[in-house]
């Protein structure tokens, strides 16, 4: 389960009215954003055996994609921080868009603690910034800007 791959310390994954009716209101908000055409999906919150929040899972696309629409999951601590993310959908170059779904590309997200990220081609990633795959920049940058739409349903919807 995409979930638990993102989030693997929670017990439960709930939604409640708030956080649906804040996924059209978030989605509106971002096509005034610098992503491109993203837009989330669904939204969690991940919580523990007791029912403390522990953070959300938020599933968020793109349709920038080299391949076409990317779709993924991704965790989000109550810190703010990344705690991983997860691919629904990709269909795009073996080879090239597809190493996009390798632990070298996917696992730069993790701890990453900011409002948005951006892709580099330097090799030098930042505190905000992830590694392009070569060759694929354009499945680079839809993939982080679909981690970007979720990030900002969090830090503008949740955390309020």
């Amino acid at each position: 389960m995409a979930y638990k791959a993102v989030f693997p310390e929670a017990d439960d994954f709930k939604s409640d009215d708030k956080m649906k009716a804040a996924i059209e209101t978030c989605n509106a908000d971002l096509t005034t954003q610098d992503f491109g055409k993203v837009g989330v999906n669904n939204a969690l919150q991940a919580v523990d055996a007791s029912g403390t929040l522990l953070g959300y899972v938020i599933t968020s696309h793109s349709d920038d994609s080299y391949g076409g629409t990317i779709e993924l999951s991704v965790g989000i601590k109550a810190d703010g921080s990344i705690s991983g993310i997860e691919f629904l959908a990709i269909s795009d170059t073996p080879g090239l868009g597809l190493k996009a779904k390798d632990p070298a590309f996917k696992d730069q997200y993790t701890g990453k603690n900011a409002e948005s990220l951006t892709v580099t081609k330097s090799g030098n990633a930042g505190d905000a910034e992830i590694n392009a795959i070569s060759g694929a920049t354009i499945t680079s940058s839809a993939t982080t800007n679909a981690v970007n739409a979720a990030l900002y349903y969090v830090h503008h919807y949740m955390n309020q």
